[in-house]
């Protein structure tokens, strides 16, 4: 039931997570941290060990205590959205007892989508034709997003995910960061910073810990954490991108 990519130098587990196996029950000296995402923890176009989970979980086996063992269980599906990564978590990620929980939110997250791309109005299709138009007209990909942050998409999908996952962890005991990851535009973008904002206020409101990981790359060139020949691909940071993001989290989670 356990497959293995050694091109890509990855492995995948029964119940579908691309991850390493986990003992469950988990041993007594392991800690967990359990990561919610999308398709950025999945990119399969990142080695499997250089994506932010993994070298993650590096860092922090690097500043464990003596004695004790750090796991990084990726709890993530690509084109997930807020609803699907907490249910995921609900139904699978729970089953490995993690002592911590990220979930990393990206700024197309609100959007709803059919996964077959059958729907023209908030679909696959209608969202890269607007990824097109504006790469025409020159303008920020965060004009782009901040639309999707709004109204009652929103609320459906982030914030009541948000208070559902609050209850979750107030149930499991268990410590929540909600990390912003950037896009890979201008880092100092006034509307990508707001639309992040927006969202981790929501979730200090619900008492989790929060991480506006753009500030990490705070006067780069955004460029340089682009994939090399996907200009459109803005969503998904580079393997550079993701080393920076790894070592921000750990920042926040090995004290």
């Amino acid at each position: 039931a356990v497959v293995d990519d050694p091109e890509k130098n990855m492995t995948g587990t029964d119940d579908g997570l691309w991850d390493t196996p986990h003992v469950v029950p988990k041993p007594a000296d392991v800690d967990r941290v359990g990561v919610l995402g999308d398709s950025v923890p999945n990119d399969g176009t990142i080695p499997f060990r250089r994506r932010f989970p993994k070298a993650l979980e590096a860092l922090l086996a690097r500043a464990a205590p003596a004695g004790r063992r750090v796991e990084v269980i990726n709890v993530s599906c690509e084109g997930y959205n807020t609803i699907q990564e907490v249910r995921l978590l609900e139904k699978v990620g729970l089953k490995y007892q993690p002592d911590y929980i990220v979930l990393a939110y990206v700024l197309n997250d609100p959007f709803l989508q059919n996964g077959a791309y059958r729907r023209i109005g908030n679909s696959y299709f209608a969202f890269r034709g607007v990824l097109l138009g504006t790469l025409a007209t020159g303008r920020s990909w965060c004009a782009l997003f901040a639309p999707l942050n709004e109204g009652y998409a929103y609320d459906l999908v982030v914030r009541s995910s948000l208070e559902r996952l609050r209850l979750i962890a107030e149930r499991q005991r268990v410590p929540v960061l909600v990390a912003a990851l950037p896009i890979v535009e201008r880092f100092d973008d006034p509307v990508c910073l707001a639309t992040y904002d927006k969202t981790l206020d929501i979730a200090r409101a619900q008492g989790f810990s929060t991480a506006r990981l753009v500030d990490a790359f705070a006067g780069e060139d955004y460029t340089r954490f682009l994939k090399p020949g996907a200009r459109m691909d803005i969503t998904h940071p580079n393997a550079e991108g993701h080393a920076r993001i790894a070592e921000r989290l750990a920042s926040l989670i090995a004290p």
